[in-house]
């Protein structure tokens, strides 16, 4: 049986229409997917990401020796909480680094390096530097300090007195955790709960538009 003109132009413009209907929702689903996965890429950037750093084995070249940790967040470069100990050597004397102290922080990257200031509190200034970036946990040998003349070394050391007397770190290392004890700041939950909200806004509004359409 034949069908007329008029009614294969009519089932071929309904076709046609069904198909771009169809390639709208598709696009549409598109963007609720790339909306969704936006909001939880940026609430996944958006998490704090501090680390706990441990100092393991650290000796100076005067048999002094330095403990404790600190938090520091890499992504913000900001210093949590803080907790160091150098011993007394053979000559010189020891300090205690932390916040109820007084100490002050500093931070150099690429290499790395984590300053502890109380050269206000009693002359002393420890620098701990790793040669290249620590972004998250292991296991990250420190530099060893090396002399350069009076007054001034470069890499890991502290200095000791008003005069810039200083020891050098000859070996020792940062061993890294996740530091879990500093809670998200709830900005994660709050993205998330963004995307999935103008997920179901989207995802109404197709429904709705079909219904129109097909009224």
């Amino acid at each position: 049986m034949k069908t007329n003109p008029e009614t294969r132009t009519k089932v071929k413009i309904y076709s046609l229409s069904a198909r771009i209907r169809a390639k709208s929702v598709e696009r549409k689903v598109a963007l609720l997917s790339i909306l969704i996965f936006t909001a939880v890429v940026f609430a996944r950037s958006s998490l704090a990401v501090p680390l706990t750093f441990t100092l393991t084995g650290v000796t100076f070249d005067d048999g002094a020796t330095a403990s404790g940790s600190f938090v520091f967040n890499p992504s913000t470069m900001t210093y949590g909480v803080f907790d160091i100990i150098t011993s007394d050597g053979s000559v010189l004397a020891g300090s205690h680094y932390s916040p109820g102290s007084g100490s002050t922080t500093g931070y150099f990257s690429s290499p790395d390096s984590y300053i502890f200031d109380n050269f206000a509190i009693d002359s002393h200034y420890l620098v701990l530097s790793y040669g290249g970036h620590i972004a998250g946990p292991g296991f990250y040998p420190l530099m060893a300090g090396a002399s350069n003349g009076a007054g001034s070394f470069v890499d890991s050391g502290e200095f000791v007195d008003s005069s810039f007397d200083y020891r050098l770190i000859t070996d020792g290392a940062f061993d890294v955790t996740s530091a879990s004890s500093v809670p998200d700041s709830g900005g994660t939950l709050w993205l998330l709960a963004i995307g999935i909200a103008a997920g179901f806004g989207l995802q109404f509004s197709l429904q709705l538009s079909e219904q129109k359409h097909n009224s």
